[in-house]
Parts: structure tokens; C-alpha cells; sequence
């Protein structure tokens, strides 16, 4: 997996883009959980290029998964790994941040009355993120 984040990053753009395209060959083909488990260790990788890889990687993971998987794998897991990426250098993982942040949003809500959805979502971010991140990730999903 390192490997092919490694080639998905690097500047030569046909290294690159055959490695994105076998990075989407795998998130299409693979059950979302063993993936998440490898892809979960690179979105904290010190090289900001692989973070944002694995970061678009694990969030087009995360949308395709139904809410049983996003609960076994661990929606504090997820909004975890969002909140680390909100604030990322680079775009790429931003954007995944947000579209992860948003998944779990539509999954912790989705049986909840309408006029509590904000409510659940708020107690939900404050009670598994630190404050400051908990406050990042309210204003990308406001209900």
C-alpha cells in the first residue's frame, strides 16, 4: 500500500496517474475494512503528498460503505481521521476530510428526528474530539 502511495505521489505523471488508477481499481474492488485498516495508518504519514493520497483513497472508501460497516470500523475512527486532515496543507486531503466528515454525519443522523439532528451531530463531535477539532468539523457539516 505504501509503495502505491508512493508512485500515486511522486511527479512523473504516468507513474502517477497508473498508480491512482490501481488505488481506484482497489477502493472499487476490495471490502471497505481490511482497506480502511491499511489506509488509516498512511493518512497520518509525515510526507504530506501520501497523506493526501491515502486521505481521497479513504474517503472514497468511507462513501461507499453502508452505516454497519462505517460502525464497525468505527465512526469516532472516521471522524478522527477527518478532523486530522480538516486542517492539512493540502487541498487534496482537506477535501477528504470533508467529504469523510460528511458521511459520517449522514450515518450518525440518519434515523434521528429533524429537529434534533444538530443536537445528536454536536454531542456526537464534543464527546469524541478534542474541542478545537470538534469545532472545525461542525462548520463543515452544518445541518
Amino acid at each position: 500500500m505504501l509503495q502505491l502511495l508512493l508512485k500515486a505521489s511522486q511527479d512523473k505523471r504516468f507513474v502517477c496517474e497508473e498508480a491512482e488508477r490501481a488505488l481506484g481499481s482497489m477502493v472499487g474492488s476490495m471490502t471497505p475494512l481490511p482497506l480502511l485498516q491499511k489506509l488509516r495508518v498512511s493518512v497520518s504519514h509525515k510526507n504530506l503528498r501520501i497523506r493526501a493520497k491515502a486521505a481521497v483513497s479513504l474517503s472514497k472508501c468511507v462513501s461507499k460503505m453502508v452505516n454497519e460497516e462505517m460502525e464497525e470500523f468505527g465512526m469516532e475512527k472516521l471522524i478522527e481521521v477527518a478532523a486530522d486532515l480538516v486542517n492539512d496543507r493540502l487541498p487534496e486531503a482537506r477535501d477528504a476530510a470533508r467529504s469523510i466528515a460528511t458521511s459520517v454525519y449522514e450515518a450518525i443522523i440518519k434515523d434521528v428526528e429533524v429537529e434534533e439532528k444538530m443536537e445528536v451531530w454536536q454531542s456526537f463531535c464534543h464527546s469524541k474530539l478534542t474541542p478545537i477539532n470538534a469545532i472545525s468539523i461542525l462548520k463543515i457539516v452544518k445541518a
